[in-house]
């Protein structure tokens, strides 16, 4: 397969570093590559954070590496303040708790969506999850890092020995069939753009595809790049391409020479085309984008940026609990005694000598004031507070009123159906590609997601005014019983008609008709129920039936 002015072949080899090495970074990556880093590292808790060491928790200027304690014991100060710091992950609460909205109810097609649409929802991204599951991944991943990206791609087929095009029933026997894949984005190393004939095209991007593999028993990383591109084939008079050719793609591996003398080369191992003429590739924004770029504003960047200050107190009280919660022993009027340090902290003690003859010593203990703990302890509750309000969360602290909180709870509402509707207009794009590569571009989808948080954030203020207004006889019966399912009181599948009939049924006092057994006439016994006497007709009544008895038969 030839590649229109591609500068490597396949089986060809790239030195890192250079101008052909695949997992060089766009400027794009460099601009959010520091704040992605923070992000992941604060989702990942605790220990992912101590591993980052002085990065997030500078070292004091006096917390000197060679250390010594009282026994000349060589310690490093900074190293047991590491180990010793708590982290309260408020940015992570946050993030699961805005994320979630929108997938409170389930993520779907709209009713009457044929079903090989409906079929792949079930496994969208041939793994087993669904269209809910893998929305609610990418929703996740989004808001935390500002952009994420889904590659609609295909399942590859094994060609036919004579070379002719595959049947409907050899592509079903091989299971082909279009798939999802959720990129974040730290993993999208690139992507450029152009605008033709009035829309945005994709028509170049890298992205890692690293897999793991095993040397008999050994994990072994294996560091891969798809290198994604389409190339231009019409130009304007001052040189900008107005239309571009295929789209192409190539698989790169960075190949470990014998004895790890060197970083190794990377090389071309796989390359292809994608039939539907275009880069399957969609990008998924929720923070607002810098023009003619794929930089945007991460919508919790303040948040990510607080919750490292938090990170800081929560370790400076720490370490200021423990110099000054401890107390330290005073020997008043006593010299200190040879070849002994002076140890400020727990179970330590300072000599102050005798300022004259005839004066009584003392021993006591010395508790330091706890005044900066308060301080501090109290800028840590600001702190978080102010994150949830920035988080945009319903707040229950005893100094916000009620009306504070319920104009936080609005504001983040309004914020996040602004983020699901961007979303779901992604994943509708998702969808068109789907449909393209089943050979059906007049597919118009459309993505049902959950945008009512009002509801949820109302604790049955709303649900009780409608209540009201059906006492005043002001809205019908079907209003109340939809409010109710709105507000969460009655559960989505439930069905009005059927209920209604139940209803109604009570009302009148109608019974179910017993059933009648066809051969014998007398009703029919369920399994272990008690036998049912017959029928007795009312007093005053002519008995059942002809009043005649029947004359048993002779032997």
């Amino acid at each position: 397969m030839a590649f229109p002015d591609f500068p490597v072949g396949l089986g060809e080899q790239a030195d890192p570093g250079t101008k052909l090495d695949p997992s060089s970074i766009s400027s794009d990556y460099a601009a959010l590559q520091e704040y992605w880093h923070l992000v992941d590292t604060i989702l990942g808790g605790k220990e992912a954070m101590q591993k980052q060491g002085e990065k997030y928790l500078p070292r004091f200027q006096e917390e000197q590496r060679n250390s010594k304690d009282s026994q000349q014991r060589t310690y490093d100060p900074y190293l047991r303040r590491l180990q010793m710091a708590p982290f309260t992950n408020v940015f992570d609460d946050i993030l699961k708790n805005l994320s979630s909205k929108p997938f409170s109810r389930e993520l779907k097609l709209k009713d009457g969506t044929p079903k090989p649409y409906t079929d792949l929802a079930e496994d969208i991204d041939a793994q087993g999850q669904s269209f809910h599951v893998f929305g609610h991944d990418v929703f996740r991943d989004t808001l935390a890092h500002a952009i994420s990206w889904i590659m609609v791609d295909y399942t590859r087929a094994m060609p036919r020995a004579d070379g002719r095009a595959l049947s409907r029933a050899e592509e079903s026997a091989q299971g082909l069939r279009p798939y999802w894949v959720w990129i974040s984005a730290p993993r999208m190393l690139a992507a450029y753009s152009d605008v033709v004939d009035g829309q945005e095209t994709i028509t170049h991007a890298r992205y890692r595809e690293d897999v793991v593999k095993l040397d008999a028993f050994l994990e072994v990383l294996v560091e891969r790049v798809r290198v994604m591109w389409r190339e231009p084939i019409e130009f304007d008079l001052a040189g900008k391409p107005t239309a571009y050719g295929g789209a192409f793609y190539a698989l790169w591996e960075r190949i470990q020479p014998p004895g790890g003398q060197t970083s190794g080369v990377w090389q071309i191992i796989e390359v292809g085309q994608y039939t539907i003429g275009y880069l399957p590739l969609v990008p998924v924004f929720l923070g607002e984008r810098k023009f003619a770029t794929y930089q945007t504003e991460p919508p919790l960047r303040n948040l990510a940026w607080m919750q490292l200050e938090e990170y800081n107190l929560e370790s400076n009280i720490q370490g200021i609990g423990e110099s000054t919660c401890f107390p330290m022993y005073a020997a008043i009027g006593m010299n200190r005694p040879k070849d002994e340090t002076l140890v400020v902290g727990p179970r330590s003690v300072v000599y102050v000598p005798p300022p004259g003859e005839g004066r009584m010593g003392d021993f006591k203990a010395v508790e330091p004031s706890g005044s900066s703990v308060k301080v501090m302890v109290d800028r840590l509750k600001e702190v978080r507070t102010e994150m949830r309000d920035l988080g945009m969360q319903p707040l229950t602290q005893s100094n916000l009123t009620v009306i504070t909180t319920g104009q936080v709870a609005v504001k983040a509402n309004s914020q996040v159906e602004a983020w699901a509707i961007r979303f779901r207009d992604a994943l509708e794009q998702c969808w068109m590609i789907t449909a393209d590569w089943l050979g059906q571009p007049n597919f118009q989808p459309e993505v049902i997601i959950h945008l009512d948080y009002s509801a949820a954030m109302d604790q049955g203020v709303g649900f009780n005014s409608v209540q009201q207004m059906r006492l005043n006889k002001d809205v019908s019966r079907e209003t109340v019983v939809s409010a109710a399912q709105r507000y969460g009181y009655l559960p989505d599948d439930y069905d009005a008609q059927h209920d209604a009939e139940l209803l109604a049924e009570e009302q009148q006092g109608l019974q179910p008709e017993t059933q009648i057994d066809p051969r014998t006439g007398k009703p029919i016994v369920a399994s272990g129920a008690p036998p049912q006497p017959p029928p007795q007709p009312p007093p005053g009544a002519p008995p059942i039936g002809n009043g005649r008895q029947r004359t048993p038969a002779r032997a």
